[in-house]
């Protein structure tokens, strides 16, 4: 059986009280990351730096999220702001390397 997540990811989950419905959705971030390194392919020329870069990466990945699956919850709540807050540091420990390496191989580097 192959699981999405790693033990420690779960603890991480647990502690972090991560409302339920984010925990669902976490095997459609890699997917929402794809949809928005190709969306900022075409405006790549925007980004001198890679922080401004994964800066961006982020927001619009959460931003998607929201309207794609939580829009229900109020984006000024509580709720939303830890589920938010956990989506960021969720990419920024998944995804950093590979958003690192979309960003240097379109700036050709």
């Amino acid at each position: 059986m192959k699981f999405i997540i790693t033990e420690s990811q779960f603890e991480n989950l647990i502690e972090n009280k991560v409302p339920y419905n984010v925990r669902r959705r976490i095997s459609h971030f890699n997917t929402y990351l794809k949809f928005t390194l190709q969306y900022l392919d075409m405006h790549m020329k925007h980004f001198t730096t890679f922080d401004d870069y994964l800066e961006k990466v982020i927001e619009e990945i959460v931003d998607r999220l929201y309207h794609g699956w939580f829009s229900e919850m109020d984006d000024t709540s509580d709720e939303w702001k830890v589920s938010a807050k956990f989506i960021e540091q969720y990419v920024l420990t998944n995804f950093y390397d590979k958003i690192k390496s979309h960003y240097k191989k379109l700036k050709g580097e």
